[in-house]
């Protein structure tokens, strides 16, 4: 359900008074399953046996509840807006779990996990022109963003037995262990105070309109997690309160000295206080220096302090990390023609790590079985830009264009197995790879298809295509236990989107879309380099876990009626229910072979279909 209003008011002396407001409700019941799995090292046989093979069922209830509150007022040359943002989601997930472990143990698990969050925007703006002559204005923000995120009981059980005639037993162990019998709680509270300005000159030079531009930049970033995890007990060993059901083992009248007991495993490094403070200024000319030559130069210098304090389980350990980045950045455009256009631009940017990316608090995902942690020697990315781009423009509303583009990454961040991990016991961390390289080539088309036949019906038809083609490659001197000879982790070699469009006066609006990406890293294994015949060869201990393409087809129609006040929209998603896959790439021919690659994670998403009505008052 969504509810929008909005009205403008003349007020005295031609000043004006606006607003527009809107409440947002929804909820959703999903149910979805996937395919779980891992393997061990090979064997003797060079066999990787299954670890586990499991089948998840998920029950989830969504509830979304978000409103929007802007405000303007312009008097004069100065326009004042008050922009405020909140939403707050409910998920209440219900995991079910079935599978064997070990190739002997049969188990049942069950996740439950509850998840609120709360996010709050709010941007105080001015726009003034100082100066009716020259056009010179000033532009400045004030801003409070607040996110919390609730994670009030995630509990985590499994039974167990190893022959079909034996009854399921709770998996309670002795000492407390989160990944079995857990209970695992969870608050995160981040807030961000920012300010701008931003003043804008234009002037006059070589005869021709120039504008010049500088600004400042402020914001200040704090954050505070904290978590507390329970794990029951069996003291007694051999415990016949271990066939109970779930919804009775942990019953009141079982928690007693001699049957189960309630452990607090909450570790020092469960919580974690950090802060990110930045301080930029800029300045900027867009200039014409020839009749068909514009140039925009520009220089950002940024200074970025971050501080996380937490614990590694041993001593306390702060990441103090004072950065000062200076990012030029030149933009070149020369008109070949009215219709065409040729582009140079090179820019210099930086990516930093998250403040989840540097702590070092350990959070056993049960779902997964893994362990994952920060890192604390974590910097932060350079990367610089190359693009050289050709344009040309048919007519009003289309577009034909083709780029190439390069970019080189100091110290990009991957996501990444800890070395010596195995199946059975795997933890997961961020490291910054030294370097890498990215070439590609983009190819942009939008046009409508009246050049077919005439009518209204071609000429209300577009055709849009986007699609890259790109080669990475990681760069590691003197690698040991990672493979230096691979792309970049979370980067396709290409990705195509396509779609076709048609929207007629008579208020028939329709759209299919298709979306497909190459194969990419979504974790980088580790292994060892060997000398195999004189050749340095790399084995796998435990491979990359590649995401294999798939084929994305959404629809849309719609039609307005009622004097264009009333609008029915029915919207199909993923209408060739492709499926997403996870897998490493045991035999090497990089694509995914269910019958060679070690499958890890199957997401079933299905199809969706949703129909919807809006009305204009």
């Amino acid at each position: 359900l969504q509810f929008a209003y909005g009205n403008s008011y003349q007020l005295k002396n031609e000043k004006k008074f606006g607003f527009i407001a809107a409440l947002t409700y929804r909820t959703a019941e999903t149910i979805s399953d996937e395919i779980r799995n891992d393997f061990n090292e090979p064997n003797a046989e060079g066999v990787r046996v299954p670890l586990f093979l499991y089948k998840d069922d998920y029950y989830t209830f969504n509830s979304t509840i978000g409103g929007v509150a802007n405000f303007a007022y312009i008097s004069g040359n100065n326009k004042f807006n008050f922009k405020n943002l909140v939403n707050r989601t409910f998920d209440d997930t219900y995991m079910r779990r079935s599978g064997i472990y070990d190739q002997v143990v049969e188990r049942r698990v069950s996740q439950q996990e509850i998840l609120e969050k709360t996010t709050l925007n709010s941007v105080f703006e001015g726009d003034h022109i100082l100066n009716d002559e020259t056009k010179s204005k000033l532009n400045w923000n004030v801003s409070y963003s607040n996110f919390v995120q609730d994670q009030p009981d995630l509990r985590r059980f499994f039974y167990s037995r190893t022959a079909a005639s034996d009854p399921f037993e709770a998996s309670v162990p002795t000492p407390a262990s989160a990944s079995t019998a857990g209970r695992f709680f969870g608050y995160l509270d981040e807030y961000i105070l920012g300010a701008a300005a931003n003043y804008t000159m234009p002037f006059n030079w070589l005869d021709k309109q120039q504008t010049f531009k500088a600004g400042l930049v402020k914001q200040y970033k704090q954050r505070d997690f904290s978590a507390r995890v329970l794990g029951y007990v069996n003291p007694t060993g051999n415990n016949p309160l271990l066939q109970l059901p779930q919804d009775q083992i942990f019953s009141e009248e079982n928690i007693a000295i001699d049957k189960f007991r309630l452990d607090d495993i909450t570790n020092p490094s469960n919580k974690y206080d950090a802060s990110g403070d930045l301080n930029a200024a800029y300045a900027m000319v867009n200039t014409n220096l020839l009749e068909k030559l514009k140039a925009t130069v520009g220089l950002r210098v940024e200074n970025y302090h971050e501080i996380l304090n937490s614990n590694d389980n041993t001593k306390d350990v702060t990441v103090d990390n004072n950065y000062l980045d200076i990012l030029p950045s030149l933009n070149l455009t020369y008109e070949l023609s009215p219709r065409t256009n040729a582009r140079f631009s090179y820019s210099k940017t930086v990516a930093r790590a998250q403040f989840r990316e540097l702590a070092p608090f350990p959070f056993y995902d049960f779902v997964t079985g893994n362990v994952l942690t920060g890192n604390l020697e974590l910097e932060r990315t350079q990367i610089d830009n190359l693009d050289l781009r050709y344009e040309f423009y048919p007519s009003n509303g289309q577009t034909l264009s083709l780029s190439a583009f390069y970019k080189h990454f100091e110290k990009p961040i991957e996501f990444t197995v800890v070395p010596g991990s195995t199946a059975a016991s795997k933890g997961l961390t961020y490291i910054n790879a030294p370097s890498a390289n990215l070439y590609g080539i983009e190819l942009e088309i939008r046009h409508d298809l009246s050049f077919i036949g005439a009518g209204d019906f071609y000429k209300n038809l577009t055709l849009s295509t986007n699609a890259s083609f790109m080669k990475s490659a990681v760069s590691f001197e003197n690698a040991v236990l990672i493979n230096d000879d691979r792309p970049m982790q979370g980067q396709s070699p290409y990705l195509i989107n396509a779609g076709i469009q048609y929207a007629s006066e008579s208020g028939w609006q329709s759209s299919l879309l298709y979306n497909r990406i190459g194969r990419r890293i979504s974790v980088v294994g580790f292994g060892q380099y060997t000398t195999v015949n004189g050749n340095r060869e790399f084995q796998d201990n435990y491979p990359d876990i590649y995401e294999a393409p798939r084929d994305i087809l959404d629809f849309q129609i719609s039609k307005s009626f009622l004097k264009k006040k009333a609008e029915l929209k029915l919207n199909v998603s993923n209408i060739f229910d492709a499926d997403a896959n996870f897998y490493q790439d045991v035999d090497k021919s990089k694509s995914y072979e269910s019958a060679n690659d070690q499958l890890i994670n199957n997401v079933n998403y299905g199809r969706s279909f949703s129909l919807s009505f809006g009305y204009k008052f």
